[in-house]
């Protein structure tokens, strides 16, 4: 009884070690760039972002992103700093091409001039990956979003000629 019961559990740790395997070659997670265009002192600025993104299988992801942005106009100083991050979810998956909805927050802050204000921003919308390798991606996402900085609230679609472009290494 004791050998079957060994037996048994063994068996138990053999199948939960190989779903365990199976799930983590699902797992994909990437390093990259973004760039995300907002309203900064009524100009639209494209803000660079580092970018991470992780594919927990084939259907589920997140991306997070950090960025900052430098300029100057007419002589003022604008410095924007956001952090970000987004819930994907994959509606079609074909050859190179992933289509996905997305889901996401951006906060942050902007200074003009030495006024500063901060900034959120809540973001619905659709992506879409191409694989140039397996390795390596484009991506180009449209959203719908509230933002929310001093005295400037807004909500609507937005986008410029590219919404918001990056690429993906996959490690």
């Amino acid at each position: 009884m004791k050998k079957a019961a060994l037996i048994i559990a063994g068996l138990f740790l053999a199948a939960g070690l190989s779903f365990g395997a199976e799930k983590k070659e699902n797992v994909k997670f990437g390093l990259g760039y973004s760039q995300l265009i907002i309203n900064n002192n009524n100009n639209d600025i494209a803000v660079s972002q580092a970018a991470g993104r992780v594919w927990f299988n084939d259907t589920l992801g997140a991306d997070f992103t950090l960025g900052f942005q430098n300029s100057s106009t007419n002589g003022q100083s604008n410095n924007t700093f956001l952090l970000g991050g987004k819930i994907l979810g994959k509606m079609v998956s074909v050859k190179s091409l992933d289509i996905y909805w997305l889901a996401g927050l951006n906060f942050g802050s902007t200074s003009v001039a030495g006024e500063s204000s901060s900034f959120f921003r809540l973001c619905g919308g659709f992506g879409a990956e191409y694989y140039l390798l397996p390795s390596l991606s484009l991506l180009t996402e449209i959203d719908m979003s509230y933002i929310s900085q001093k005295d400037n609230n807004q909500f609507g679609i937005f986008a410029s000629w590219i919404p918001q472009a990056g690429v993906r290494f996959y490690f």
